[in-house]
């Protein structure tokens, strides 16, 4: 009997971890929409933040999709990360990434905001910025500039 039950939780773990890992990608923010509904899409995201908070130079010089992944992940930090708690982006080749790490929620007047740190490895180059963000009458993340 003792066998029996310890199959099944080998069983059981083994099934989990398959489901896991052929899931969600949980905060890697290497696919290009929100999956939420009610959500900004990722085309709204890149219009509003408008570049985020990597500075305009590098920025500029990525591609269109690796702009998305940077953005969402900024967006995705600040909506659904607790304070210190990191969301990742990357691109498939490797040779660009960064961590977005939003800090503790703050109100200025009746606006929730949020500071947040966005680090990037982009073609070997460190680079770091931090900035912050308020939501929108309507709930959605617009940096301040």
């Amino acid at each position: 009997m003792k066998i029996v039950k310890l199959g099944f939780v080998f069983f059981t773990m083994s099934f989990l971890s398959a489901c896991v890992s052929s899931g969600t990608t949980g905060n890697v923010a290497s696919d290009l929409q929100v999956d939420k509904p009610g959500v900004a899409t990722g085309r709204e995201i890149v219009r509003a933040f408008d570049g985020g908070i990597l500075p305009k130079t590098v920025f500029n010089k990525l591609s269109r999709k690796d702009k998305t992944r940077a953005l969402l992940a900024e967006y995705r930090a600040l909506e659904n990360s607790t304070t210190g708690q990191s969301t990742y982006w990357e691109n498939p080749n490797g040779k660009l990434s960064g961590i977005v790490t939003p800090s503790q929620p703050y109100q200025v007047g009746s606006r929730n905001c949020r500071q947040y740190n966005h680090k990037a490895l982009i073609n070997g180059e460190n680079i770091e910025a931090s900035g912050a963000a308020c939501r929108t009458a309507d709930g959605r993340w617009i940096p301040l500039r």
